[in-house]
């Protein structure tokens, strides 16, 4: 062999081997040859890596938005003109507020196309149409079926005013124009294979049914836990731990509410327990799966939001302020879009109609905001808009039910189920009954079980008995169910033009059931619920009432005008909501009924700064220093109660000096540093959970995955516990009630200083650190790459309840705002993220960091900015189509 090595010679040389021959060693190859390989190679690979980046680069960037220029669109009536400012907010410029809906649409379709398709789909039961054989997108949709969002809004848009229906109609038209402006389309659709479908005129409301499933479809089990509850328990045990009210309640009319007393021995003795509460058998440990997820359910986010207005008694301009902060899970991109839209209307002043605020992509109108006559802000109502209803079955034919007319099959529903990638469609089968669609026993299963946990593996068990209730199957009735109660009534309130205006058309604005506190330009304030109000007669909707079947039982349309909950200039001019139970006025909460009402402590911190603002003191910045409120005041009383125990304990822990102190000189704000507050806000969630855990065992020894967590909002009961400490209500594991406090005290401290740890690193920062992703990060983490798709991690102040910074891992405030109507130049809007869904686009995140600091009022400016691009869209007879 002679020469440099090759392929050849290695060949011969292995050959030789196996044959057990000698082969010549190959000669050495020249260093400098060696080092001019490897530099070519180097050279190669720097090469297809930059040629990959720069394939990647563009192909992305082909689906940034056209921002500049003239571009012909079907669809629009008459020349839209789409600014945008150095923040990428739109001021949308058009001829008729159809136009401007159609501008609406068409930027949403350019900045957010992915999110609002992925939005009608989940709601519609359709995201295996996107994600494929995905079990998760498959089970979902399945689940989502029984809802019949899209035939909900199918039948709403048949009936709707014409006018309305024009303005949807005009609003879809956008979306797939702004979809056929892309030169392709959001890069999600490639990595999942998957087309845009057209966007049509019901699926702007659709996407306001899916707002409506996610501020309500957790409540749904509400009555079937109560219902579980009055089977199990004592009924005074029962009244006691649901127990309305407590005393941070801050209810807008100032009524009050009696603290619930404990039930005597004769109705409970734990120290001598019956059969129901045995200790053995139980899971009895706090370190326990239940107790764990007990405990994070005691400490996680209650998805709603804080808002208020003053009246113009209290402003140095006499126009009423408004602001608002929604809490909701937090993602990339963020759930609210920033939007100005004007058009001409002699009617108004100055002869046009300009409408600012933040608007839900794939929904057309604005959500909250203001139109320069009224401002407007929403939280969700904790009511009560369903009821579960007992089904009587015919004993000689299952597949009949009674109804008040008599015995009647199940009209069974069949819906193709289609998944992305499949020659095949699925289909999804589920029953429905004049009240509403049956929920089947699995489906009940899931709902009740937390998070479905727990749930398949007894399915693969083949023991399918859950929470043994009284009846077999039952059916939904849910508002959000009824097509007449679904209408895009948002555009409406929209224009109105004072308070008294927007009060009469509340009552049929077919949107999630919301608080909406209103403000005008002539100072007037008021609260009211947005939504149909059902009227129910026979029963008060509290638990599952088996007459529906004899007609003793049944809803009668819905509430009148009249009767619609309303507060209006209160005397001392000030309004609040936040979750709480906003009215104490027997009537009017009657209607709205029970829910999973927060506690009230963010309400009346709320109220309290309101109170403590002087006349003439009320402006943009200081709304947003209440936003901003992070101070622990709700658990002042523990930390007072954790010191006491303290100082009394005759053999404290050696830890317990260290604790003090910090409970003493750091708790007081849910700061990033803070130990104390760390140390108080688990350790009161270690003592609910604890002490449920021991009232309801009944209830876990019928079902091992019940967990009713919306107990665990109720601090009244718990309290009361604390406070009087009845020895025939605490589980007899413990002596005395303080043993069992200090118990949980150290068992706490055990898990903070584990492996040695020290306190000073145990701080809230380190827990509450922002964890807020895009659907598709986690796919990216095997490259080091899932930072690209998130939102910063950082810690953050606030807490996941009771103070009106509400801030968790992965929720918080969706946005924050304050606006004067007609004062809109001096307003401010904050978002977590930018405007824009693309990873390539400068407003992707960009206002990130100004809501993470809370950034001054003046900075964050709710109205459109001077032009940085301008967009002119002209009507263009072609009809295209975007579907690719």
């Amino acid at each position: 062999m002679s020469g440099d090595a090759n392929p050849g010679a290695v060949g011969e040389q292995v050959e030789g081997l196996a044959e057990g021959k000698a082969s010549a060693a190959p000669r050495r190859r020249p260093w400098w040859k060696m080092v001019l390989g490897g530099l070519v190679a180097l050279l190669l690979v720097a090469v297809a890596v930059a040629v990959g980046v720069g394939w990647g680069w563009w192909f992305l960037s082909r689906s940034l938005p056209p921002l500049e220029g003239r571009l012909e669109v079907a669809g629009l009536e008459e020349e839209v003109t789409i600014t945008r400012d150095d923040r990428g907010i739109p001021r949308i410029e058009a001829s008729s507020a159809r136009d401007a809906v159609f501008g609406l649409g068409f930027v949403h379709a350019q900045d957010r196309l992915f999110q609002m398709d992925t939005t009608r789909r989940a709601a519609a039961g359709e995201l295996a149409e996107l994600f494929g054989s995905d079990m998760r997108a498959i089970g979902f949709d399945r689940s989502q079926r029984i809802h019949r969002a899209r035939w909900v809004a199918q039948q709403a848009l048949a009936t709707a005013a014409p006018q309305e229906r024009a303005l949807l109609e005009a609003y879809a038209a956008g979306v797939n124009a702004g979809a056929a402006s892309l030169a392709s389309l959001p890069w999600e659709y490639a990595a999942l294979g998957a087309r845009f479908a057209p966007w049509k005129p019901e699926d702007g409301l659709v996407v306001g049914l899916a707002m409506a499933m996610l501020l309500q479809a957790n409540e749904l089990t509400i009555e079937l836990v109560q219902h579980a509850l009055n089977l199990h328990l004592p009924p005074e045990l029962t009244a006691f731990l649901r127990a309305p009210g407590n005393a941070w309640e801050a209810p807008i009319d100032r009524g009050r509410f009696v603290e619930p007393i404990p039930p005597g021995p004769e109705v409970l003795d734990l120290r001598n327990p019956p059969a129901g509460w045995r200790v053995e058998g139980a899971s009895e440990s706090l370190d326990g799966q239940r107790a764990a997820l007990w405990r994070r359910s005691a400490e996680e986010v209650v998805l709603g939001s804080n808002n208020w207005a003053v009246s113009g008694t209290l402003t140095d301009d006499g126009r009423a302020l408004v602001a608002n902060d929604m809490h909701l899970g937090l993602g990339v991109p963020a759930t609210w879009y920033q939007a100005t839209a004007a058009w001409p209307d002699p009617s108004w002043p100055e002869g046009r109609v300009r409408l600012c605020g933040g608007t839900l992509p794939g929904a057309p109108g604005f959500i909250v905001g203001s139109n320069g006559l009224v401002a407007w802000g929403v939280t969700h109502v904790a009511g009560d808009w369903f009821d579960w209803i007992p089904l009587t079955l015919d004993p000689n034919d299952s597949n009949r039910y009674r109804t008040p007319d008599g015995w009647r099959n199940f009209e069974t529903v069949v819906e193709p189920l289609k998944v992305n990638g499949s020659d095949t469609d699925d289909e999804v089968r589920f029953r429905v009954t004049v009240w509403g669609p049956v929920i089947e026993a699995d489906q009940l299963r899931t709902m009740l079980a937390q998070g479905g946990r727990g749930v398949e593996k007894r399915r693969r068990n083949g023991k399918l008995n859950v929470m043994p209730l009284a009846e077999p199957l039952y059916a939904l009735r849910w508002v959000a169910h009824q097509p007449e109660a679904i209408n895009g009534g948002i555009l409406r309130l929209n224009l109105a033009k004072n308070v008294a205006e927007a009060l009469e058309l509340a009552p049929e604005i077919g949107v999630p059931h919301i608080n909406a506190v209103l403000g005008d330009a002539q100072g007037h304030v008021a609260w009211t619920i947005l939504g149909r109000i059902p009227r129910r007669v026979g029963f008060d909707g509290s638990r599952p009432e088996p007459g529906w079947a004899d007609g003793s039982a049944r809803w009668e349309g819905w509430t009148d005008r009249s009767d619609h909950p309303r507060v209006v200039d209160p005397p001392s001019g000030r309004i609040w909501t936040a979750n709480n139970r906003v009215v104490s006025d027997p009537s009017q909460a009657a209607l709205i009924g029970t829910g999973t009402y927060d506690r009230g402590a963010r309400a009346s911190i709320i109220r309290d700064r309101l109170d403590a603002l002087k006349p003439h003191a009320f402006d943009e910045a200081a709304m947003l220093a209440i936003q901003l409120d992070d101070r622990a005041m709700f658990l002042a009383r523990w930390r007072d109660l954790l010191v006491g125990l303290i100082d009394a304990d005759p053999s404290p822990d050696p830890r317990f000096a260290e604790v003090r102190n910090l409970l003493v000189n750091d708790s007081d704000r849910a700061a990033i540093d803070s130990v104390g507050f760390r140390l108080l806000f688990e350790y009161r969630a270690r003592v609910h959970s604890a002490v449920l855990d021991w009232l309801l065992r009944p209830c876990f020894q019928a079902d091992p995955d019940f967990n009713p967590s919306w107990l665990l909002r109720n601090e009244a009961p718990i309290w009361a516990l604390i406070e009087s400490k009845p020895m025939h209500l605490l589980d007899r594991r413990y002596e005395t009630w303080e043993a069992f406090l200090r118990s949980e005290l150290i068992a706490l401290l055990d898990r903070a200083t584990r492996g040695g740890a020290p306190f000073t690193s145990w701080t809230w920062g380190a827990r509450n650190r922002l964890n807020a992703t895009h659907r598709f990060s986690g796919q990216l983490a095997a490259f080091g790459l899932q930072s690209w798709l998130s939102l910063p991690v950082i810690p953050l102040p606030g807490a996941p309840s009771d103070m009106p910074r509400i801030q968790g891992v992965s929720e918080g405030a969706s946005q924050r705002m304050a606006v004067r109507p007609g004062r809109e130049e001096l307003a401010y809007f904050q978002l977590p993220g930018g405007q824009s869904g693309h990873p390539l686009s400068p407003h992707f995140q960009d206002g990130f960091a100004a809501w993470a600091a809370g950034t001054p009022a003046d900075s964050t400016r709710l109205l459109a900015g001077e032009p940085v691009h301008t967009l002119t869209l002209i009507p263009s007879a072609t009809v295209g189509n975007p579907a690719r």
